[in-house]
């Protein structure tokens, strides 16, 4: 698997390959023996997952930062986890990860979650319950309608994915749990390059019937996937 012209690693470095029992790796050079993580280069490692997939081949997504004093170094390393390497490579062979992405639930539709938390409703035409509140108890009020919405949302992941599992199971290679971070909750799929198309439309089913707010992102290299390469 040649790597494409001009590709930029970590930092800049030019990307090149190099053969390993069988396996080839991609890598680039670096500075030091660690490397921080940062957005760009977080971005320049994905960008380099991404290129591999682009050509044709489900890359192993190995974990950011890993660094060796040189070639030799990494060809060792990578010998001498050859097999189960290999494993997770077939595992994947022909995937792509696509991640199920769900920013809001049932319950926050059907409850009044989404309405603003400290409003009490002013029944008997008097002064209005809200000004009487102190800040904490606004803050309070405010915690637990958040509290509410990351519930409801995460119930929502749940349904979402058991929806997308039975009605892709022959599309489907290999699942996640729901995960969440930054306000979303999302779950990870592996499927088959050539059937993304075909799930893609089965999960625009599932929203006709659903009453949850699901989009699909991707295709993504295997990070998911690929255990602690």
């Amino acid at each position: 698997m040649a790597v494409p012209a001009g590709l930029a690693g970590i930092d800049g470095a030019p990307v090149r390959s190099i053969d390993v029992a069988r396996l080839v790796a991609w890598v680039s050079g670096a500075e030091s023996t660690s490397v921080d993580v940062t957005v760009d280069r977080v971005k320049a490692h994905d960008g380099v997952c991404a290129a591999a997939l682009g050509v044709g081949e489900t890359p192993l997504p190995n974990r950011f930062g890993q660094v060796f004093t040189d070639d030799d170094a990494a060809r060792e390393a990578i010998a001498t986890r050859r097999s189960p390497l290999e494993t997770r490579l077939a595992r994947v062979a022909g995937c792509v990860e696509l991640r199920m992405i769900v920013t809001r639930g049932r319950a926050e539709e059907a409850g009044g979650i989404g309405d603003p938390p400290n409003r009490l409703a002013n029944v008997d035409g008097g002064p209005d319950a809200t000004a009487l509140e102190g800040p904490g108890t606004a803050f309070l009020r405010r915690l637990a309608g958040a509290g509410r919405a990351d519930i409801a949302r995460e119930v929502g992941c749940e349904d979402a994915r058991h929806a997308v599992r039975e009605a892709a199971r022959g599309l489907l290679v290999d699942h996640q749990p729901c995960e969440a971070a930054r306000g979303v909750s999302f779950f990870p799929v592996l499927v088959r390059r050539e059937s993304v198309d075909e799930f893609r439309a089965v999960v625009m089913n599932i929203l006709l019937s659903q009453r949850i707010d699901l989009s699909v992102l991707g295709p993504f290299a295997p990070y998911s996937f690929a255990g602690d390469a």
